[in-house]
């Protein structure tokens, strides 16, 4: 909802404020790709369920954290960016 951002942002004319939802949606596509790629997500972005150990579960959370959140970040953008590049960092290869 714009008219919340205006509060603080008095030029705000969409939720993108400084280009804050645009990055973080950057970094959950690149996350959501590896996911993928290493079978933890389906075609569909649907997670694969089973048991993983912290590093695959890990990166697998935060892309549910994100998604569920529903404001790509709007709420806590330095949150998000510093949960985004921390999973991003720590995806395993396989």
């Amino acid at each position: 909802n714009v008219a919340n951002c205006v509060a603080c942002h008095a030029d705000a004319k969409n939720t993108d404020i400084n280009g804050a939802v645009t990055a973080i949606q950057v970094k959950y596509d690149t996350l959501k790709e590896g996911l993928t790629k290493i079978g933890l997500l389906d075609a569909e972005g649907a997670a694969v369920p089973g048991t993983y150990d912290e590093a695959h579960a890990f990166p697998l959370w935060v892309y549910g954290y994100i998604m569920e959140d529903g404001s790509m970040g709007v709420h806590n953008p330095k949150y998000a960016n510093s949960l985004l590049d921390a999973a991003i960092a720590g995806l395993p290869t396989k």
